[in-house]
């Protein structure tokens, strides 16, 4: 039995190449995430209907939110988080939406290029997030969209 070298390989084309970070790359979500930190505060202004978002600047293999708010207002500075606006109605009719408390937190193992978040009653909240980015850009990634996001299911 004969076992053929490096180069031999190389040359039939038989040999395995490492891969690019994409979408379908499973290796990508394996590994551990370069770590992203950012945070802010939510009005209930009418202009921006109590809703801020978050771009991020590579996919994330997860993030976490921490409802960091302090305040004793009689909505409890409850958040909620969605992948679509709250503009949609659909968010909001069908409880599309995770709901952190004061001092909760919640992680998501999830890929998305953008993420909500609004004051569930009009509050002023404070906000802080970790996640784990990917090296796939944003540009490949698609926009999250149907049931469980903006459906009516």
């Amino acid at each position: 039995m004969t076992t053929a070298t490096f180069w031999e390989n190389q040359q039939s084309g038989s040999h395995r190449q490492p891969t690019s970070p994409g979408l379908g790359n499973t290796n990508t979500y394996l590994v551990a995430g370069n770590p992203w930190l950012t945070g802010s505060g939510i009005t209930g202004s009418a202009a921006n209907n109590g809703e801020v978002y978050v771009d991020f600047p590579r996919v994330p293999r997860s993030f976490t939110i921490i409802n960091r708010s302090s305040g004793s207002s009689a909505g409890g500075n409850e958040i909620i988080v969605h992948l679509a606006s709250r503009t949609d109605p659909n968010v909001v009719n069908y409880r599309h939406f995770i709901t952190l408390g004061r001092n909760d937190s919640y992680g998501f193992d999830i890929r998305c290029k953008r993420v909500y978040l609004s004051s569930k009653a009009g509050d002023v909240c404070e906000w802080e997030m970790h996640a784990e980015l990917t090296g796939i850009k944003v540009d490949e990634m698609f926009n999250v969209t149907g049931s469980g996001i903006d459906s009516t299911d």
